[in-house]
């Protein structure tokens, strides 16, 4: 028999709908293994710590692929979720 708390935990997660994720954090995704495999097991923040300089770095043309991988993101969760607040 399951606790209250635990149904309503489960219940509470299958309706969890996340806000679709920005260019950076595409950005992010994409080179995180990257960085992985060449500095190994290194705690988050300093990943995060790369990713960000890696991201400042970055050529315009490459920044606005991920900027436009976001905005289509973005659109197709408005079209999913209409009733969605952010």
């Amino acid at each position: 028999m399951a606790l209250p708390d635990e149904k309503l935990v489960h219940s509470t997660k299958e309706k969890l709908i996340r806000k679709p994720m920005n260019s950076f954090f595409l950005y992010k995704q994409h080179v995180r293994p990257m960085i992985v495999e060449k500095h190994g097991r290194i705690p988050n923040y300093k990943i995060s710590t790369i990713v960000s300089e890696m991201w400042k770095n970055e050529l315009p043309q490459r920044k606005r692929y991920f900027i436009n991988r976001a905005k289509l993101l973005y659109e197709e969760h408005k079209k999913l979720y209409p009733d969605f607040k952010w």
